[in-house]
């Protein structure tokens, strides 16, 4: 089933991201939905402490490597946010930037 993608780069995206996501979820409970962060909004991302959040969150390691941010075990990561964004859109996947 083909879902969408909440892109996040920036911190204020990521708290944009955030009501996104819980409007999508209330809205249509049965679409599977990504938050994928990278850039400036991984600090932010690795300090999610919300549950439903953290059920959709994805974290590019390439932004954490080259910020020198380490994560917590329970934060999923892609290897690179481009690439997961560019996999998701090809199997059919919506795109939306925070």
């Amino acid at each position: 089933m083909s879902g969408l993608i909440i892109h996040a780069p920036t911190e204020n995206a990521f708290k944009r991201a955030r009501r996104n996501l819980e409007n999508m979820i209330a809205q249509a409970p049965d679409v599977p939905v990504e938050l994928v962060v990278n850039a400036a909004a991984a600090p932010s991302a690795v300090g999610e402490q919300d549950k439903t959040v953290l059920d959709h969150l994805i974290v590019c390691e390439n932004s954490l490597s080259a910020q020198d941010i380490s994560r917590p075990p329970y934060i999923r990561t892609t290897a690179a946010a481009v690439e997961h964004i560019y996999r998701r859109q090809q199997q059919g996947w919506s795109y939306f930037r925070a």
